[in-house]
């Protein structure tokens, strides 16, 4: 080896772990990079020790080289990799934490560090529910974790994260996961939005008609108040204009309404609607598609609460209120689709964080 051939800037490393071998008698193994003749540059990891000679005063070096090239372009494209999905989880708003099939937290993103007051650093190695989950959520987020892992379906609810400074934000989550070619759960994604405000300004208008009037000049939501005794809605110029219809392009029944709803979301919106209305939800939540004025689909969510009820107890009149969240599905679906392909070739691959 001559040292005309190693890259200048490792040129005094090679030279001093050359000599630190000579002079300790020691072993040493050390990285370091060759330009070859046709300038491409090779790593090399070089293997050093002393050969003394029985008898002999003098000794010699012996260094064994071995070609990592392909190991360090690897290492390089993970890493790259890695950096690259960190930069687009950091972009996103909410809470993104990655588990392992243990619930140990393995990345998370700046939305984290906004809402939990924790460095990623911080939270690394430690269970999900141990680390930022409020104390009375812990059993209940450990058992979503479970049945995701079981039974492989999406979990949808609302817990609490105690910030650094034990404090509790109310957060509504989603937990799904990764998995590879064979199928097999690699990583869980807990993606979580801070609604600790909301949940506060519902908590103080409670169940009047302040709330949804809130909501219509607050956030921007459109609103529909439902009368169920007579089957006649009534849809705000906000949800109307969400949608891109006239004031006049809508029929004011449910069966109209449920129309509009994408096919393969229908069955589970009307369960849920149903669910409310029967009194075995306290509120209706639900997302679904929905159809525009140009025939197209946006994803929204319909929230909604019965404001009024007979002398049986009888539903008489309900108000929901409906947010666009396409941007939001957007991002979901492409975090997924980043974790299952390779962001050079756009094969599906397994994940690697």
């Amino acid at each position: 080896m001559l040292y005309r051939d190693i890259h200048p800037k490792d040129t005094k490393f090679v030279k001093t772990r050359i000599q630190n071998v000579a002079k300790a008698g020691d072993t040493d193994k050390f990285e370091f990079r060759m330009v070859s003749k046709s300038n491409q540059i090779i790593w090399l990891e070089a293997s050093g020790s002393v050969i003394n000679h029985q008898g002999l005063r003098d000794h010699e070096l012996l260094f064994v080289m071995r070609d990592v090239s392909h190991q360090k372009r690897m290492t390089g494209e993970l890493e790259e990799e890695r950096n690259f999905i960190q930069t687009v989880l950091d972009t996103v708003g909410n809470v993104v934490i990655v588990l392992d099939r243990t619930g140990k937290i393995i990345q998370s993103n700046k939305g984290c560090k906004r809402v939990s007051g924790y460095e990623e650093e911080e939270l690394l190695g430690k269970k999900l529910w141990d680390a930022v989950i409020g104390t009375t959520d812990r059993i209940n987020v450990k058992k979503q974790f479970m049945l995701l892992m079981n039974n492989r379906e999406g979990q949808e609810f609302e817990c609490q994260i105690q910030t650094k400074e034990l404090k509790n934000r109310v957060v509504a989550c989603v937990m799904t996961y990764t998995s590879d070619q064979a199928g097999y759960i690699e990583y869980i994604l807990f993606t979580a939005m801070d609604i600790t405000e909301r949940k506060e300004s519902e908590a103080k208008l409670k169940e009047s008609e302040e709330l949804w009037q809130f909501a219509l000049e607050g956030s921007g939501d459109g609103v529909r108040d439902w009368n169920v005794k007579d089957d006649i809605m009534q849809f705000s110029k906000r949800w109307r204009t969400m949608l891109g219809y006239k004031e006049d392009a809508l029929e004011s029944n449910y069966e109209y309404w449920l129309s509009l709803v994408h096919p393969e979301d229908r069955e589970f919106t009307k369960k849920e609607l149903r669910a409310h209305l029967e009194g075995q939800l306290s509120y209706y939540v639900s997302e679904y598609r929905i159809k525009c004025e140009d025939q197209s689909y946006k994803w929204v969510l319909d929230r909604g609460k019965t404001m009024e009820y007979d002398d049986n107890n009888r539903p008489l009149r309900m108000v929901c209120t409906l947010t666009d969240i396409t941007e939001r599905k957007k991002i979901e679906q492409e975090i997924r689709y980043m974790s299952f392909h390779d962001k050079l070739t756009g094969c599906i691959q397994p994940c690697v964080f």
